[in-house]
């Protein structure tokens, strides 16, 4: 079969001295309208940097969210047009932040628009890709969220860089020599989230280390955190010792925790994001590995997204639910669940208890099977909803609002539909 050629052909024309001329004069009366409307587009895009550089601003954006006092580092412009690209500044909050213009509906310095975006539409601008509309609407998500944020009064967690990362491992190896020579058989075991500092057995610490790093993954797929991003600075830090008395001397040498009371683990956590968990073994390994999946994921939800705090009985709970999950040949959380409900059906009237809500303290220890039980609960309702619940906590809101926005529920109605779930239906407050 032969192939598709082309062929070229030439075809004789004639030519008229006026149609000519007539052919010029028609494009440049169109034409002229076309140059114009660009050199307006253009013009309306300039405007001198100078005017907002190393000043105080307010921005508007495109959809609607509005930032005051922002102060203005730098400003970014194409190099052969002038137009203005990028903004770069300090929100009130103190977060360093990078505004693209095309985003930008208008800046205001004082009563005076320094900026404003025409959208002339002189061209037609090109069809977005998927990939495209989905960035713009995730950032304007997150436009939407920064600003939820800043009206309750929550600061989000800023960004992180390599150097911030890199120096935090250092810290945290450095602490790891200083014990090291105290406790000569320290060894330390890296893995991508976490330094693990131990005396034990390699071959438990296997096990244990293998556990982290299922809690942090199963944590980041169902939070949405970026995979690309450390939740906390650096790593988190785990010193793992044989005895307790290795942990109390580590906790007031190298913590300045001089008593820590009955505890068996502890997560220490800080403004910057740096965590650092302590415990021992005891006589039971498995609960060991349950212990120390709880505290470290402690660190997991203090270093997420805000530094808004949780209340007791959902950071109880979430820890203890979380720990069982991911060592799941211990029943310890069975256990305490058990006992919780054993304790409430020998009462008249069970209550959870006045303490049991609290937000400002610690539930009591004889409550954790409680807070487990009724977490379990409103993750087997609507898992989605859960993490909702959580995410708006973290934004700020109590957690009855966050109940009522998750859930369409109050707290009356979650305690008589959770001791309806646990068998006991004249569960109260």
């Amino acid at each position: 079969m032969t192939p598709f050629t082309s062929t070229k052909r030439t075809h004789n024309r004639l030519c008229f001295p006026g149609m000519r001329i007539l052919s010029l004069l028609l494009l440049s009366i169109v034409a002229s309208p076309l140059l114009a409307a660009e050199e307006t587009a253009t013009a309306s895009a300039k405007f001198d940097a100078s005017l907002i550089e190393n000043d105080t601003v307010t921005i508007t954006l495109k959809s609607g969210v509005e930032y005051e006092d922002v102060e203005v580092a730098r400003v970014t412009t194409h190099t052969k047009t002038g137009a203005p690209q990028r903004l770069i500044g300090t929100l009130k909050s103190g977060t360093r932040r990078t505004f693209t213009f095309a985003s930008i509906d208008e800046v205001t310095k004082g009563e005076e628009i320094v900026f404003k975006n025409t959208n002339s539409g002189a061209t037609k601008p090109k069809a977005k890709s998927k990939k495209e509309v989905d960035e713009e609407e995730a950032a304007k998500q997150h436009e939407l969220w920064l600003a939820r944020l800043q009206a309750r009064g929550v600061k989000p967690w800023g960004e992180l860089t390599e150097e911030d990362h890199a120096k935090a491992i250092a810290v945290h190896k450095e602490r790891y020599e200083k014990a090291a020579k105290l406790m000569p058989t320290l060894q330390l075991y890296e893995t991508e989230h976490f330094l693990f500092c131990s005396n034990l057995h390699p071959e438990q610490v296997r096990i244990f280390v293998a556990s982290l790093d299922r809690m942090y993954e199963w944590m980041q797929q169902t939070y949405g955190v970026d995979p690309e991003k450390s939740v906390w600075r650096g790593k988190a830090s785990v010193f793992a010792f044989a005895q307790k008395q290795e942990f109390v001397a580590f906790e007031k040498e190298f913590l300045d925790n001089p008593d820590t009371g009955f505890a068996m683990g502890l997560c220490h956590n800080d403004w910057e994001r740096n965590v650092c968990i302590t415990c021992y073994t005891g006589t039971d390994p498995e609960y060991f590995g349950v212990l120390l999946v709880h505290e470290t994921s402690h660190g997991f939800l203090h270093c997420f997204q805000t530094q808004a705090r949780i209340p007791s009985w959902v950071n109880e709970g979430m820890a203890e639910v979380i720990a069982s999950k991911m060592v799941p040949t211990s029943g310890a959380v069975q256990l305490k669940e058990k006992r919780f409900f054993e304790s409430m059906r020998t009462i008249q009237q069970p209550r959870l208890g006045e303490s049991f809500f609290v937000v400002d303290q610690n539930i009591p220890a004889d409550r954790y099977g409680g807070a487990s039980s009724l977490t379990r609960f409103l993750i087997q309702t609507d898992q989605e909803k859960y993490v909702k619940f959580v995410k708006l906590m973290k934004e700020g809101m109590e957690w009855e609002e966050a109940l009522s926005a998750s859930y369409n529920a109050n707290k009356d109605q979650l305690v008589s539909a959770y001791g309806r779930w646990l068998g006991l239906p004249h569960l109260l407050p």
